[in-house]
């Protein structure tokens, strides 16, 4: 994907939400401005979509008797980081580049089956294409010992659950405000 395709793509899903943001809009009829790319907008919009959805099942602490691997493929686990209904991110160390990565994997017991690869491709693909300043970098995607998994970028801070809440928070007392006036 040419820089240019990747930046239109960019401003498009940018558009779409901040026009969310600001109150419902048509998603169908939003991709049409889209062109040759809608069905490639579309495909974005709906893995933030799942992202906004699997963070509602994030949990900030594991649980009790849960063993984290030592590795997953070359990866170092030092802990971690989320969970989800079923994949697991870590906040892993990459020995050959010496830095770390959040590293998303299946969760433990969970076997990949075909529809779990193809998702994980997808995903991967998908957020490999994109190119934002709020959007973490893929740096690989692979399976080892059985166990597939997409290593990207670490951005310590704030999780996407919990920039989430502030937006329902202001959210909500906007609206808290507007009932207050009306």
């Amino acid at each position: 994907m040419s820089a240019e395709r990747a930046d239109r793509l960019t401003l498009l899903i940018e558009e779409y939400l901040e026009a969310q943001s600001n109150g419902e809009v048509d998603r169908e009829q939003f991709a049409a401005r889209a062109g040759e790319r809608r069905e490639e907008l579309l495909e974005c919009l709906r893995h933030i979509d799942d992202l906004e959805d699997l963070s509602e099942l994030l949990t900030d602490e594991p649980e009790p008797d849960l063993a984290l691997p030592e590795r997953v493929g070359r990866f170092e686990i030092v802990r971690l980081l989320g969970r989800g209904g079923f994949s697991f991110v870590y906040l892993a160390r990459d020995p050959h580049l010496d830095r770390l990565v959040a590293l998303k994997s299946l969760a433990p017991g969970v076997s990949p089956g075909t529809g779990d690869r193809a998702w994980v491709d997808s995903e991967g693909r998908s957020l490999a294409h994109l190119r934002h300043p709020r959007v973490v970098q893929i740096f690989e995607m692979d399976e080892a010992q059985g166990q597939m998994y997409i290593a990207m970028e670490y951005v310590p801070g704030p999780t996407l659950r919990d920039a989430l809440d502030v937006v329902r928070e202001e959210a909500e007392g906007a609206e808290g405000a507007e009932g207050a006036e009306g």
